[in-house]
């Protein structure tokens, strides 16, 4: 079984006791310790973090909270493609972005080559953008 938020959180405390981390985070040792082995240990069950608890963590370790959402597996990482009309459409399907988008398909086509230009633009600085370099 892969663990990468486990190993992650291992590696971040490094020779930082659990308690230590504990103090740190306001989470208990043994939870952390559970988090560490990715599952716990009383049911053996796997463990599922909240958003919360890893911002904490993410906090304690003081490591950016967007890659420990990445290895819990709650984030995916954003990889564009260079097809402007398939990045469109995961706008289009992502309910979070609400109603923003929702009159593209029946938008004049001067309005559709304004935001494809506009996609183009951005998806170009998400390129030249580095792992772990804020958004620009």
């Amino acid at each position: 079984m892969d663990n990468q938020l486990g190993n992650l959180l291992r590696d971040l405390r490094g020779k930082m006791s659990l308690r230590e981390a504990s103090e740190k985070s306001g989470l208990s040792h043994t939870y952390i310790r559970d988090l560490e082995l990715g599952m716990n240990r009383s049911t053996k069950a796997p463990i599922k973090p909240s958003v919360d608890v890893l911002k904490r963590l993410a906090s304690a370790y003081d490591y950016p909270f967007e890659n420990i959402l990445k290895a819990a597996g709650i984030l995916e990482e954003y990889k564009p493609t260079d097809d402007l009309d398939e990045e469109i459409k995961k706008l289009l399907n992502n309910p979070e972005n609400g109603v923003f988008f929702k009159d593209y398909l029946s938008a004049p086509e001067e309005k559709k080559k304004q935001l494809r230009d506009f996609m183009k633009f951005l998806l170009e600085q998400e390129k030249d953008r580095k792992p772990g370099d804020p958004q620009k």
